[in-house]
């Protein structure tokens, strides 16, 4: 059976009232959010129906050990008649070995255990391969893309009806540009502007909600850069500067991540679709420059260098940094 976020539970609680627990509960989701909250609500209503322990499987790499899941799935419990195994796998790491796990678990499913398996959104080419065709009869599958960056507003809107509180036109548009379609920021900031108890939220009321938050976090602005992601640089830049923000915040951190020198998420860096042109050095090199310019030590806009270098990073070509500007000014003196 296919459902989506906003149907799932219901269906789902139908089925367990009745007697008829699905087997498996596949959470196809682009973004993160769907994929928390379906999944932690499925947790939520099998721990109702008996379903009182779980087993959690992160599926980093593609040479993840199957095994383990499949005798977990297999050896009865000391504590509990029925647990839950929450599988948590991109769906890179579908590989052989995972499609014989599936296909193996389908064919002799365990009454005393629900599969949860969170995953990212599947195409139609997706659904038609084996082990999701193992697991499809026997399960309730939930389905839902990215939200587009046009469709925000509506979602936001949606969103705060069922949060029991109403966002005015304006509000609504503020809260979409600043959001840059994190749907967890979204999610949290609905949740904060909800404690005001107002029925109806203003711009004012966003605006005083977003300045103490600060969504735009020097991590989130590293993050975009090396990901190749030009205008929400720059549109993140121009508001952090607006907002009051200083450049050492994110030259500090910016600075880790390069001398660490690799590795994807918020501990290293993982580059952008056009590798940065200059070692890692150079760039360092750079910080230090701008550094200087954040504290008046040398002229010129710090915010600018930093949208600049930060733009590099993402192997996006920008005008000449701080440091090629430096010598070529040291050779045109040496020539006067």
């Amino acid at each position: 059976m296919d459902s989506d976020p906003g149907r799932f539970a219901g269906a789902l609680t139908k089925l367990a009232k009745a007697g008829d627990m699905p087997r498996v509960v596949v959470v196809a989701c682009e973004e993160k959010l769907d994929r928390e909250e379906v999944g932690d609500k499925t947790l939520q209503i099998a721990r109702a129906h008996g379903y009182t322990e779980r087993s959690v499987f992160h599926v980093e790499r593609k040479d993840f050990d199957w095994s383990v899941v499949l005798n977990d799935a297999g050896s009865m419990s000391l504590f509990s008649e029925k647990r839950v195994l929450d599988v948590r796998v991109e769906k890179a790491n579908i590989n052989k070995q995972a499609s014989d796990f599936f296909r193996a678990y389908a064919a002799e499913p365990n009454e005393d255990n629900l599969l949860l398996v969170r995953t990212n959104y599947l195409a139609k080419r997706d659904k038609t391969a084996k082990w999701y065709q193992a697991l499809a009869p026997i399960g309730l599958c939930v389905h839902s893309y990215m939200v587009k960056d046009e469709d925000m507003p509506r979602w936001l809107a949606g969103r705060a009806k069922r949060d029991g509180v109403e966002l005015s036109r304006d509000a609504t548009a503020y809260l979409a540009e600043r959001l840059e379609g994190n749907l967890l920021a979204a999610a949290q900031e609905l949740s904060r502007l909800q404690l005001l108890g107002k029925t109806v939220i203003e711009l004012v009321d966003v605006q005083e909600s977003v300045s103490s938050a600060n969504h735009y976090r020097m991590w989130d602005l590293l993050d975009v850069a090396f990901a190749g992601q030009a205008d929400k640089v720059r549109r993140m830049c121009r508001t952090m500067e607006a907002e009051g923000e200083n450049p050492l915040a994110v030259l500090g951190p910016l600075t880790m991540r390069l001398r660490q020198g690799g590795g994807g998420g918020r501990g290293g860096f993982s580059r952008g679709p056009a590798a940065p042109a200059k070692p890692m050095h150079a760039y360092i090199a750079e910080c230090s420059l701008i550094d200087q310019q954040a504290k008046g030590a040398l002229q010129g806009d710090a915010w600018q260098s930093l949208e600049r270098l930060l733009l590099a990073l993402g192997g996006k070509q920008t005008t000449p940094s701080l440091t090629a500007s430096r010598e070529a000014l040291a050779v045109e003196r040496a020539l006067e």
